[in-house]
């Protein structure tokens, strides 16, 4: 049994589509805070995993159960503008979520980010790396995995936190909040002009949204423990995303430069020999072909 925290948004639907696919059974739990919309063909129950009595229910599932954690609010400018609410999502939820695995015995991975390790002099970045989060985002989530380490030494639980990198794909979430992908994207399909905050050349490590889905179920499937680096390996300046996602649409606008963004990390690349080797896994996706299949994505969604 599958239960995917915020599993109606953008990995967890995914995800979900997977399982789906597989015939496997999962129950999603979702507040539907950033989630665009939810399928309603799947098992979803409406609930807040910042507040316990709205899950206690789980531990009364009598079979072995798997927890994705997703649930959490996955934006560093989000973070910083509504920290409250960050604090609470992102700490709150998965100390709750520990409470069920302890509970229930449940195995956990949970769905951290590249942003813990903060600014970095070298590439590429290992799990072993010093962790100096620069923002409030990266900071909760490194306290996320502090939880999640605390549990399982303190309960002898089973568990993982996949550090993901730059996630891109179909059903990003749409808003002022997206990514730079989905940003770009939806900017030239309407025909205005990108923002490049800085001089483009801050670089990413984009990694698209199905080889994370299989990451994840890898470490389940693996009974992983332990961290693992979820990106490419493989480093995209800011200027060549936009200009091969402007050679894909056949259209070139020029961007606008804007003043860097305060804490935004300048150069991000993973080093994934480590889940390579434990998760059996690797990307299988590039770059090029991602975005191709993420722009058919959207301009369906415009149809």
């Amino acid at each position: 049994m599958y239960i995917i925290t915020g599993g109606a948004g953008f990995i967890g639907s995914n995800i979900s589509d997977e399982l789906d696919k597989n015939k496997e059974e999962f129950l999603i739990i979702d507040n539907l805070y950033s989630s665009n919309s939810y399928e309603r063909n799947k098992k979803i129950v409406i609930a807040d995993v910042s507040n316990y009595d709205q899950i206690k229910f789980i531990e009364n599932i009598k079979e072995e159960i798997n927890i994705i954690h997703l649930a959490s609010i996955v934006n560093v400018e989000e973070s910083r503008i509504n920290p409250l609410n960050t604090f609470k999502s992102n700490v709150m939820g998965t100390v709750n979520i520990m409470e069920l695995a302890r509970k229930t015995d449940a195995y956990v991975t949970i769905a951290s980010s590249a942003a813990v390790y903060g600014e970095k002099n070298h590439m590429p970045i290992k799990e072993d790396d010093e962790k100096n989060p620069i923002n409030l985002y990266g900071y909760t989530k490194l306290m996320e995995e502090e939880i999640l380490f605390s549990y399982m030494k303190e309960y002898s639980l089973k568990g993982s936190a996949l550090r993901l990198f730059n996630v891109y794909g179909p059903k990003m979430k749409k808003g002022p909040y997206s990514g730079v992908i989905q940003i770009f994207i939806s900017k030239i399909l309407n025909n205005e002009r990108p923002i490049i905050y800085g001089d483009g050349r801050n670089t990413r490590d984009f990694i698209y949204v199905k080889d994370v889905v299989n990451a994840f179920l890898n470490a389940i499937k693996y009974k992983a423990n332990g961290i693992y680096n979820i990106g490419t390996g493989k480093e995209t300046s800011i200027k060549q995303l936009l200009n091969i996602i402007e050679n894909i649409l056949n259209v070139y606008i020029e961007p606008i430069y804007d003043e860097p963004r305060k804490n935004d990390i300048r150069f991000s690349v993973a080093d994934i020999e480590k889940a390579k080797n434990d998760l059996n896994w690797e990307p299988k996706i590039d770059l090029n072909e991602g975005l191709k299949k993420t722009i058919d994505f959207i301009k369906s969604t415009l149809l």
